[in-house]
């Protein structure tokens, strides 16, 4: 499963840098409007980003079926906050517009080694989700305030 992350990881940076579509998806999170004055049709991008969504979610699902040996239809109690953990101090904003797939992945490798790090020296699973509580607070923190002194650079 993670040579399958990498590869589909690198496909996705690479889409997304040097394509059309790439770029729209980047312009569209970034300012709806302004994109849509540009000619990119907002409807369009969103309906592949939902589509590109439900292929990686079900991509997702058959390597998740193939570790664990059954096929559950709900996720897991406290994955979900895994995912936007790593989304988010992957660098993705809770704002919008900013991201990158490879950010991520990286990020989801951390939140592994974590869990692994305190599985090893014996501490309680309750506090891994302790752990990814205060990553997420102090990552939105730091996102906030660099979008605070950009917003105030520029109003110089």
């Amino acid at each position: 499963p993670i040579i399958i992350m990498i590869v589909l990881t690198i496909l996705a940076v690479l889409w997304m840098r040097y394509s059309a579509t790439g770029r729209a998806i980047y312009a569209v999170g970034g300012n709806a409007e302004a994109a849509r004055l540009s000619g990119i049709s907002e409807k369009r991008i969103l309906m592949i980003v939902f589509i590109l969504n439900g292929v990686f979610v079900g991509i997702a699902a058959v390597l998740w079926a193939t570790q664990l040996s059954i096929i559950q239809s709900t996720v897991p109690a406290g994955l979900e906050l895994q995912i936007i953990t790593a989304a988010v101090v992957g660098g993705v904003s809770i704002m919008g517009g900013v991201g990158t797939a490879f950010g991520a992945m990286i990020a989801a490798i951390l939140l592994s080694a974590i869990n692994s790090a305190l599985v090893f020296i014996d501490i309680s699973p309750y506090w891994f989700r302790a752990v990814v509580g205060i990553l997420i607070l102090v990552t939105v923190l730091a996102d906030m305030i660099r979008r605070r002194r950009t917003v105030a650079a520029s109003g110089d």
